[in-house]
């Protein structure tokens, strides 16, 4: 069903999904091309997409609910997230493995349609493009998303390792690494051909420094505990157990 937003609602073993307007018109935008003039295509391209990153998200959600959290994944843009209130400490290992599920699933799935579009007589019909579909939105995405650079899956992972090594600064580390990745991808994107792959560098980029200027959290060693002053008369000592600053 939709909801007040007009995004499309529903539940998937148990986990909510909510499906924004925009992430269906945008994959009609971005199939017309390859779907060439063909409805049937078209139709099958945005199918795919919704599938595949849903799949995706499933991964992440499903692992993070086996580690006792409460997911929601929400499809939008050209992608998805999955979030969840914190119910507990997840540690590193543990984030590492939720990170890694959503492109796991995409490339097993991608390994397997590529076998089956190599088994095909023939490329050139509709049931082979429908297979290549498959092929680049699991094994193509997948690979591009482990890419090390936030807030790409490969740069969630990043986080959890730098976390493992330094607790507490995996985020930071992670950014500053993002920074880096992206401005080293960009320019073999372009020369590639991947215009979408360098322009998400340059919002990659944007991002990262963006999360850069929010100051770290102090450590509760270095806490500043706001208490309300008194004032003691002149000749009286302070109480035993009172220390002065």
């Amino acid at each position: 069903m939709f909801g007040a937003d007009l995004s499309l609602q529903f539940r998937v073993f148990g986990i909510q999904v909510q499906v924004s307007l925009f992430f269906l018109v945008l994959a009609v935008i971005i199939g017309q091309s390859g779907a060439k003039g063909s409805p049937l295509l078209l139709a099958a391209w945005v199918v795919v997409v919704f599938g595949s990153v849903l799949l995706h998200e499933l991964g992440h959600a499903l692992s993070a609910r086996a580690f006792g959290q409460q997911p929601a994944i929400t499809l939008y843009g050209l992608g998805g997230v999955t979030t969840w209130r914190p119910r507990g400490e997840m540690s590193p290992g543990r984030a590492f493995l939720v990170a890694l599920a959503g492109p796991l699933i995409g490339i097993v799935i991608g390994v397997a349609a590529l076998l089956a579009y190599f088994a095909l007589p023939e490329k050139d019909t509709t049931a082979a493009r429908v297979v290549f579909y498959l092929v680049w939105a699991n094994l193509g995405w997948g690979i591009l998303n482990l890419i090390p650079m936030l807030p790409l899956d490969g740069g969630k992972i990043m986080v959890a390792v730098f976390d493992l090594l330094a607790p507490g600064r995996g985020q930071r580390a992670a950014c500053y690494a993002s920074i880096v990745t992206a401005v080293l991808v960009a320019p073999l994107a372009i020369a590639i051909g991947l215009f979408m792959l360098a322009f998400y560098c340059a919002f990659a980029i944007w991002m990262n420094i963006q999360a850069l200027r929010i100051p770290p959290p102090q450590p509760p060693s270095a806490a500043v505990i706001d208490v309300t002053a008194q004032v003691l008369p002149p000749d009286e000592p302070p109480a035993r157990g009172d220390r002065l600053p």
